[in-house]
């Protein structure tokens, strides 16, 4: 089972904050569906610890589109901002507003060409950093399940 936002976010928090190993995370939260969900989430660690690990540790970007997230992505490549974790979350909701293939039933069982092309380039695009500067993991969580999603970003993580 594929770990939530709420749950890796809290993991995160729970980290030991003088952890020489402990993971500075910049989390992009990607559509307005996801930001809504990601900003109504109520955490439940609440030490000092964890107040110190959110505000230093812990970046969070807000983007409304896939071709800003692509160049946020090329700017980490070049520069990862003492980052060594990345997360992004609602790749999925971007990636459906594209124009999906006609006749479907349902946006999520199938993906148009473009929808493919852009969720291969952004996957491509993040294994890339990962690999370029050693970040400890990528992360993508979906904003709802979608399983052609899920086989791309698959196929990218053995890729890589």
């Amino acid at each position: 089972m594929e770990m939530t936002i709420k749950e890796l976010i809290e993991s995160l928090l729970l980290e030991d904050f003088d952890d020489t190993r402990k993971r500075k995370t910049l989390i992009l939260v990607l559509g307005d569906e996801a930001r809504l969900q990601f900003e109504s989430q109520r955490y439940t660690t609440s030490t000092i610890g964890s107040l110190l690990r959110g505000k230093n540790d812990i970046g969070v970007l807000f983007l409304n589109s896939l071709q800003y997230l692509f160049m946020y992505l090329m700017k980490l490549e070049v520069s990862p901002d003492a980052y060594n974790h990345l997360v992004i979350y609602g790749l999925d909701s971007l990636v459906c507003n594209l124009p999906s293939k006609a006749g479907s039933k349902e946006a999520h069982e199938e993906m148009s060409l473009e929808q493919v092309r852009a969720a291969n380039l952004i996957y491509q695009a993040a294994f890339k950093v990962q690999r370029t500067h050693q970040f400890n993991v990528t992360n993508f969580i979906n904003y709802r399940e979608n399983e052609p999603l899920e086989r791309i970003e698959l196929y990218w993580k053995v890729i890589c």
